[in-house]
C-alpha cells in the first residue's frame, strides 16, 4: 500500500511538472547563430515588442540575463561558455512583458543548448556593508518627487557611467538595499546590506577602478595629468557614503550547470 501510495505521489508530481513545463511562454521563431568574430561583444539588446537580440553574446551571459543572477552566482559549465558568441533573434507574439521575454529565453536555452540547471545555497566569499565609525553621510531623499537635478540620476533607480576617465554611481530616493545589489555587479562578489538603515537616500559616489570594481572595465582618465586622482571604491564609500565594506562569507544562491551542448545553428 506504501509503495503503491509512493508511485501515485511521483506520478502525480512527474504531471503537474510537465503541466508547468507546458505552460512555460515559448517564442514563436528564434534563429540561434554562433558569431565568428574572436572578441566578444557581449550584448543583449532589451526585449521590445517580443523581439528579442543578441550580438555575439557568450552563454555565460545569455543565462544570467534569462535567470537573472550575477557572473558570481554560476557555477560549472564548459569553457565555450564564455569564450563562444552567439546573435539570437527571436520573437513572441503580442507585447510581452520583460519578465516573461526572460522565461521565454529559459526555455530557449533549454531547447537548444539542452541546458539543464539547478539552485542551491553555498557559502561564498561577500562583502559585508555595514556603516563606518564616521556615521552615515548620505543625504536622506526628500519626500515627494525627486528634486535634485537630473545629473543626479533617475527618481528611484541607480545608473553607472564614466565621466573624464572616472567612474560613478547616481540616483535618487534609492534604499541601501538597491545600493548593495548594484555593488554587487561592480565588484563582482556579493555585498549585503548589514546597516540596519531605512529609508531611501540620494547617491552620488565618484571613484576609478581598481582590483576590486572586476565587474565593470576602466575606463581611459582624460584631462590634466596632474589632476587628483579620485579614490577607490572601497574609500569613495567610505569618506564619501560613510559606507564600510568587510570581507566576510555567507551563503549565496548558485546556478548550478546540471548540463550544457552547443547549438545547433538555424
Amino acid at each position: 500500500m506504501i509503495a503503491h501510495s509512493a508511485l501515485r505521489q511521483s506520478v502525480a508530481a512527474a504531471v503537474a511538472l510537465t503541466a508547468l513545463h507546458a505552460r512555460s511562454p515559448t517564442f514563436d521563431a528564434a534563429s540561434i547563430k554562433l558569431n565568428p568574430s574572436p572578441s566578444l561583444r557581449h550584448v543583449v539588446l532589451p526585449p521590445t515588442g517580443g523581439r528579442l537580440s543578441t550580438r555575439n553574446a557568450a552563454l555565460r551571459l545569455l543565462i544570467q540575463t534569462a535567470y537573472g543572477v550575477q557572473d558570481f552566482q554560476i557555477s560549472g559549465g564548459p569553457d565555450w561558455m564564455n569564450s563562444a558568441g552567439y546573435d539570437v533573434e527571436a520573437k513572441a507574439e503580442g507585447n510581452p512583458t520583460r519578465a516573461q521575454v526572460w522565461l521565454m529565453l529559459q526555455a530557449l536555452l533549454a531547447e537548444r543548448f539542452k541546458l539543464k540547471v539547478h539552485r542551491e545555497m553555498k557559502e561564498h566569499p561577500v562583502y559585508a556593508m555595514t556603516v563606518a565609525k564616521s556615521g552615515l553621510k548620505l543625504p536622506k531623499a526628500a519626500e515627494g518627487e525627486c528634486t535634485a537635478p537630473p545629473t543626479l540620476g533617475p527618481c528611484g533607480d541607480l545608473v553607472v557611467g564614466a565621466e573624464k576617465g572616472e567612474l560613478f554611481v547616481r540616483g535618487q530616493q534609492v534604499p541601501l538595499t538597491a545600493l548593495a545589489t548594484l555593488l554587487s555587479t561592480i565588484i563582482a562578489r556579493p555585498v549585503i546590506d548589514r546597516t540596519s538603515v531605512t529609508g531611501k537616500f540620494d547617491v552620488n559616489l565618484v571613484f576609478v577602478a581598481d582590483d576590486v570594481t572586476a565587474g565593470i572595465p576602466s575606463p581611459r582618465r582624460i584631462g590634466d595629468g596632474d589632476q587628483a586622482m579620485p579614490p577607490s571604491i572601497v574609500t569613495a564609500l567610505n569618506h564619501q557614503l560613510g559606507l564600510k565594506l568587510d570581507s566576510s562569507k555567507g551563503p549565496v544562491e548558485m546556478l548550478v550547470i546540471d548540463h550544457v551542448e552547443r547549438p545547433t545553428e538555424n
